[in-house]
């Protein structure tokens, strides 16, 4: 059957399959919930409310059953305003239910839950939690609450279309054997308030939820109206061991979490120089800003309550390559119009432009790129630093190898050769439990939000095990082998000859990743961390790292010391190509580095 003249037919296919509703991809969108929501038909209208009450009867009953047909409510006149009068009606039964006064979210800098929570610091008059750990709230009725004989929820919507199997609504029960996942509880009782304990479950939906407060009467449910103040944070929980983030030593979640302040170390690895950057994870208008940024990726909601795919999601909507991310990349050195790179000096202002523009901000080089990152993992709960590799390896084929090649006369090959190493390369990694990936790959994941290379279709990259990079499992997921050929591949020179064969003369094993560096804990300093990425030349398991992927043989190749290779310059002072050099270049001399003193790393000739 065609579809009528002047209206497109639909398509009918659909990758999604068969589903009643549309997916939920908005923190932001949903409808308003009824304020009474009747149990069956309500032939006469709604029940009469608070100020709607016969002034016969005491305030807070209602009229529940009454059997004789002719004794039914009836409008009179009296006093010159209208009034609703009983009739006699011997078999008339008066229910007495709660009327909801007050909710007080206790969401004040100095109160429990922001304290508990260590959420006091947020520039926002919301109440702000982490999942897995109980909060209160504290409700004000008309009279006091009477456990066996009263009942009410607290329900918590998030998008639109809520549904309790997608876990975008949760009715909650005040009733600890009643509970699922999510726990209530009452915690106190004083005259007419109730204060409410609240424990969201610890792999819940991270992002604003709106909240509000039901009581079961025998017509139906009533609930509070909608008031944006009564909106509830819920984040990750690095501090809570049900919680996929949590980080088990007090010193490093404090500098990873709670930390706004931060240095960027870059340059070269023998003249290492400090950038400082402001994350301000906690100011004013940055967390809606993150919900922001995972709302343009249209990331279903169901999925925000898993840490890895909100640090893949992160990953590509942080530039703007291809998904009108946040960031505007330019490696040309003509920034007319927009701020260069080295300008740049924290993450807020990025976030906000972003918000309110919903254009990607121009412009970002990696170190940028791995700022902003940073404080979009630590403002939603995830744990996270800012890492630069030296001597970072751009592996453009994906053979885990940096491929130089010379012409006839020894010189590099600027044309074909494609493979490339940047003098510094920043990226980011985030702590969590990889339950997709056989025990012991969790911990510290790097994420790069940098566009090198694409993934799945989008530029993008990681989360991917530290520990599967050191140890060569690069078979898991996500993109392993690329961020293993940055920091332990080997660098091969090849001689073109006439004939246009190549031919393997020079290898170097231990130029990429020369040191790995990130903040150290609580110190203006910088912390090694290259023996989490590797293990030292020579040693046992380098060796056996080695025998785990294809490595194409070098046989009559010659093994050499350092030297500089081309590639593309991550300086901050530019990022064009570095000079046309030759293999036998000499290394700049070395010095003693100021920020870990001592030397580095020797050329092995």
């Amino acid at each position: 059957m065609s579809a009528p003249e002047g209206h497109p037919q639909r398509s009918t296919i659909s990758h999604r399959g068969r589903s009643s509703v549309p997916v939920a991809n908005s923190n932001t969108d949903g409808k308003d919930v009824p304020e009474f929501e009747p149990f069956g038909l309500m032939p006469r209208g709604p029940p009469p409310l608070k100020g709607e009450n016969p002034p016969t009867l005491p305030s807070g009953y209602v009229i529940y059953q009454c059997m004789l047909e002719e004794n039914v409510l009836q409008t009179g006149s009296g006093d010159g305003c209208s009034r609703h009068i009983v009739a006699y009606c011997p078999d008339l039964v008066l229910i007495e239910f709660l009327d909801i006064w007050d909710v007080n979210m206790l969401n004040q800098p100095n109160e429990i839950n922001k304290r508990n929570h260590h959420t006091h610091l947020y520039a926002t008059e919301n109440l702000i939690v982490r999942r897995g750990q109980e909060f209160q709230i504290r409700i004000t009725f008309d009279r006091p609450y009477k456990p066996t004989q009263d009942h009410f929820l607290v329900e918590f919507v998030i998008g639109s279309y809520p549904q309790v199997s997608k876990g975008t609504y949760i009715p909650l029960r005040v009733d600890e054997e009643l509970s699922g996942s999510w726990r209530g509880r009452v915690v106190q009782t004083m005259d007419n308030m109730v204060t409410v304990g609240i424990t969201p479950a610890p792999d819940c939906i991270v992002g604003r939820f709106r909240m509000y407060v039901a009581v079961i009467t025998p017509y139906g449910i009533r609930r509070t109206q909608k008031d944006p103040s009564r909106d509830v944070y819920i984040l990750f929980n690095p501090w809570s061991p049900a919680d996929t983030v949590f980080l088990n030593d007090e010193a490093e979640r404090d500098e990873c979490i709670l930390n706004e302040s931060g240095i960027i170390f870059y340059g070269e690895a023998s003249d290492i120089s400090v950038r400082p950057w402001n994350y301000g994870q906690f100011e004013y208008g940055v967390l809606d800003a993150c919900l922001q940024v995972m709302d343009r990726a249209t990331m279903p909601l169901v999925n925000r309550g898993d840490a890895v795919k909100v640090a893949r999601m992160a990953s590509a909507m942080m530039n703007s390559k291809d998904d009108d991310g946040v960031l505007v990349g330019n490696w040309t050195g003509d920034y007319f119009y927009g701020v260069a790179p080295t300008s740049w000096t924290g993450s807020v202002e990025i976030l906000l432009d972003y918000a309110n523009s919903n254009q990607g901000v121009c412009y970002a080089q990696c170190w940028v790129y791995a700022g902003v990152f940073n404080t979009f993992l630590r403002c939603l709960g995830i744990p996270a630093r800012v890492v630069s590799n030296f001597y970072s390896a751009h592996d453009n084929d994906g053979n885990l190898r940096t491929d130089i090649i010379l012409d006839e006369n020894g010189k590099v090959d600027k044309e074909r050769t494609k493979d490339s190493i940047w003098n510094y390369h920043c990226w980011n990694e985030c702590y969590m439990a990889r339950t997709d990936l056989p025990q012991g790959f969790g911990g510290w994941q790097v994420v790069d939000a940098t566009p090198q290379e694409t993934s799945d279709g989008l530029y993008r990259c990681g989360p991917a095990s530290v520990h599967a990079i050191k140890h060569g499992q690069v078979c898991y997921p996500f993109d392993a082998p690329f961020i293993f050929a940055e920091v332990n591949s080997d660098v091969v020179f090849y001689q073109r000859n006439k004939n246009g064969t190549l031919e393997p003369v020079r290898v170097n094993k231990s130029h990429v990743g020369r040191m790995v560096l990130t903040k150290d804990i609580g110190k203006e300093s910088a912390r090694d961390i290259t023996s989490q990425y590797k293990f030292a030349e020579g040693m046992l398991g380098h060796v056996t790292t080695l025998q785990r992927y294809h490595y194409v043989s070098t046989q009559g190749a010659r093994l050499e010391g350092e030297g500089t290779y081309p590639g593309q310059d991550a300086s901050p002072s530019q990022g064009t190509p570095s000079g046309t050099l030759t293999p036998d270049t000499p290394e700049s001399g070395t010095r003693p580095n100021p920020l870990l003193h001592r030397a580095p790393p020797q050329d092995s000739n």
